[in-house]
């Protein structure tokens, strides 16, 4: 399963990277390249965790729809002998 195009995570790239190069704020210090790096792990650790998430919806929901009265999946198993 894919998050993002590679586009995206290139767009995604050159943005963090363009932090380095910017002015900090009056009284603030420079963006360091361990910020980005932590910053890029925690937005990558979210999307992930909510791929995932979403993924088992998807899986629990159709393993419902399979076994939903008078789904074929039940009525085959429920035949009287």
């Amino acid at each position: 399963m894919s998050c993002c195009s590679c586009y995206s995570r290139g767009h995604h790239f050159v943005q963090l990277f363009q932090h380095l190069r910017k002015d900090p704020p009056q009284g603030h210090m420079k963006t360091s390249i361990q910020q980005l790096l932590r910053a890029d792990r925690a937005v990558w650790t979210k999307i992930i965790v909510a791929a995932d998430v979403m993924q088992q919806a998807r899986n629990s929901s159709q393993s419902r729809n399979r076994l939903s009265p008078g789904s074929p999946t039940e009525a085959s198993s429920t035949t009287k002998e």
